[in-house]
């Protein structure tokens, strides 16, 4: 069977734990989860509704999640003790763009006697490997310069007409009849589950039917 994007690359429990976390349960959100679940480059995200950044916050609890903007007074040093300290910061605003962000975002970092410093300003930094920016905004309609977009990640969680339709069918369930809201979700792991698994079995009798010797009617 065909699978989607975040049938391939979440799990059931990725899912009800996203769910749980207070992602919007429609499949754009699911695949902008996993999105920010699978990045290479830092991500920029935009978000209308402020959806993602509940999400957000939930989801990087245990990672010790710092919340701040760009108009923040005090956002160069609270940027500069998590690029220390490795921890994960949630900037919003990110229509205010500071240039400050240029180097960490391309990861343009530098080793020097064993330490890996970057340059922020005109200040060199010890970078920890567990250091995470995530840049945010609430402005849909802001145009953000190609320079910044080939330094991010984009994610758009602007909710479509068909999002909204999903959101609403699935939130007026779950209040109506919440047994019936329990069990699709049970039906909905069990039956991601069995995607997976027929996935895998479907390439393990492919790699079988490769690595045969002889007649493929022997084995």
């Amino acid at each position: 069977p065909d699978l989607s994007m975040q049938d391939y690359l979440a799990t059931a429990d990725d899912k009800l734990r996203w769910k749980a976390n207070n992602l919007p349960d429609d499949a754009i959100c699911y695949e902008n989860a996993v999105q920010l679940a699978r990045y290479k480059r830092f991500p920029l995200i935009i978000d209308p509704s402020g959806q993602a950044v509940d999400f957000l916050l939930k989801e990087f609890a245990q990672k010790n999640l710092v919340k701040t903007t760009f108009l923040d007074p005090n956002f160069r040093k609270n940027l500069e003790n998590a690029v220390r300290l490795g921890t994960s910061v949630l900037v919003q605003d990110a229509e205010m763009y500071d240039p400050l962000l240029n180097n960490l975002l391309n990861k343009e970092t530098k080793r020097v006697s064993g330490r890996v410093l970057i340059d922020i300003g005109d200040k060199e930094i010890d970078m920890s490997p567990a250091f995470n920016i995530i840049l945010t905004t609430r402005n849909s309609s802001v145009d953000f310069s190609m320079d910044v977009c080939s330094r991010s990640t984009l994610v758009n969680f602007t909710v479509t007409p068909g999002s909204l339709q999903a959101q609403c069918q699935n939130q007026a369930l779950r209040a109506e009849r919440p047994e019936v809201d329990r069990k699709r979700t049970d039906l909905l792991k069990v039956q991601g589950e069995y995607r997976v698994r027929l996935l895998r079995l479907e390439k393990d009798l492919l790699a079988a039917l490769n690595e045969a010797k002889g007649s493929i009617l022997d084995d």
